[in-house]
Parts: structure tokens; sequence; C-alpha cells
């Protein structure tokens, strides 16, 4: 019945289905793109461990499994994650004639996850680094008024010092001509 159509040869997803005794009867290629080169009329253990311990367990439950993720290496050596779904095959009468499994690589999802993860820890990492930028800024703002209030501090104290050395200068200068008149009256 599953070999009638040749829908499951269009299909991006891999669909793999197995009789009761866990023979494959049915492949597609894009099964086979990611599991390796398995030809219909093996047994299951030709596939990976992951994938025929799912069909197995349907198989044996007669209950089929939804939405679980798991990472299998392709034939290329790549690790790819496939979220992996099962269904018994029933026959007219209800009985559990076999099992299939429905293959969706998720190796694209995951790549544009760890991206968007990747740009949202930069774009925190900017954040930090503006608000310490901006943090920087103040305290250096702060700094350079703190020098500049302390050099003009210094211009005024250097500016007393300085007046109050020209009053000296003016004192002894007023003052020369007294001492040199009264030394000179001394003599």
């Amino acid at each position: 019945y599953l070999r009638q159509t040749n829908v499951f040869e269009k299909m991006r997803e891999g669909v793999i289905a197995v009789d009761k005794r866990g023979t494959v009867t049915v492949i597609n290629q894009a099964a086979i793109s990611l599991v390796g080169p398995v030809a219909e009329g093996v047994r299951m253990d030709k596939l990976p461990a992951e994938i025929a311990d799912l069909l197995r367990t349907t198989l044996e439950r007669e209950t089929p499994v939804s939405d679980f993720e798991t990472a299998i290496t392709n034939p290329e050596g790549q690790l790819v994650t496939l979220l992996v779904s099962t269904s018994c095959l029933l026959t007219e009468e209800g009985a559990t004639n076999g099992a299939a499994v429905l293959l969706y690589d998720l190796s694209l999802i995951k790549t544009l996850e760890r991206n968007v993860q990747r740009a949202d820890r930069l774009s925190s990492i900017g954040t930090l680094a503006a608000g310490m930028a901006h943090e920087l800024a103040d305290r250096v703002e702060q700094q350079e008024a703190q020098a500049l209030g302390a050099r003009r501090l210094q211009l005024l104290g250097q500016a007393d010092t300085l007046q109050h050395g020209e009053q000296i200068v003016e004192h002894h200068v007023e003052a020369q001509p007294r001492r040199v008149g009264a030394e000179l009256l001394a003599r």
C-alpha cells in the first residue's frame, strides 16, 4: 500500500517503513541521504541505532512516538539533528502490520537558532560595552572637572603667592632706601 505511490519520493522528509519482522519495506531518497545507503528488503538493524530503536519500540508497544529529537551521523560524517515521529501501520482489521518513521532534518533550524543566540549574545555584549563606555566617559569627565578645579585652585594659589610676593618686594623696595639712608647716617 505504501509502495503504490511515489508521493514519498517527492517528500523532503525521510520516510522509512518496516514490516512486523523489522524488514525495510519502503525508504525514500530523503531518508537515504540522512541514514546512508539502506535498501528495501534489509533488516532495520542496518539503520542508525537511534532510528532502529524507535521503530522497534513502536512495533513492540504498538504505540507511536511523536516529535522525538535525536542526532545521527549522516553518510558524509556530519552530525545531523532530526525530529523523528513514528506510527503504526495497521491492517484493515486494525492489527499492527509494521511501523513507519518520518525523519525531519533540523540542521538548518539548529543553525538559525545558533545564529540567533550568537546575535543575542553579541547584542548583549554591545549593550554592556555601551554602558561601560558611558560609565568611563562619565568618570573621565569627573576627573577632568576635578583636574580643572585643582588647576584653578593651584593658579589661584599661585596668584595669591604672586600677589603676596609682589607685596613683599614692594615693601623691601620701599624700605631699602630708608635702610640705606640710615646706614649712611650711622657711619
